[in-house]
């Protein structure tokens, strides 16, 4: 009996899921140029080191995966991140083009580029580029924010100098 109550609930999930249809092209075009636009303040935070900002784009519960890193889970732990990442490296600037968004009712999930100029205390200036993907949720204000994120650099990482020859003894 439990293996068959087990089997009508996946069968029920499966067939709601089949009925949920994705936003029309005219919905997704209006959900983009709404990400667009919170993805162009967010650049803006960026650029003026406004973490209270940069925080608020995210859901409390957000989780952010960077690389080179554990998951950032919460948005205290983000703020701490943010915090450190923007002492190390402040940003000149940054930019965001959309390559592929997928509406599904009050869920998006958004594949972006991003370009940004970065200045290191005594580095000088790097240059990056790469690409997001972003889970948004939109809230009962009709608010979208970033519950899931995931962002990787294109630019090859530095390779190690070569190690000295081994001494013959």
């Amino acid at each position: 009996m439990r293996n068959r109550t087990h089997f009508a609930h996946v069968a029920l999930l499966a067939l709601a899921a089949a009925c949920a249809r994705p936003a029309s092209s005219e919905d997704t075009g209006r959900v983009r140029t709404q990400l667009d636009s919170a993805l162009a303040v967010h650049a803006r935070h960026f650029q003026q080191g406004d973490i209270d900002g940069l925080v608020d784009a995210y859901t409390d519960s957000v989780v952010v995966r960077p690389a080179n890193m554990e998951p950032v889970k919460g948005s205290d732990a983000l703020r701490t991140t943010l915090t450190a990442w923007l002492k190390a490296a402040p940003l000149e600037s940054v930019e965001y083009t959309t390559q592929d968004l997928v509406v599904h009712g009050d869920e998006a999930f958004h594949i972006v580029s991003y370009r940004a100029v970065i200045e290191p205390p005594r580095a000088g200036e790097v240059n990056d580029h790469g690409t997001c993907v972003l889970f948004w949720v939109r809230e009962t204000t009709g608010r979208w924010r970033i519950n899931r994120s995931t962002c990787n650099s294109s630019v090859p990482a530095p390779q190690p100098p070569p190690a000295a020859p081994a001494r013959r003894q």
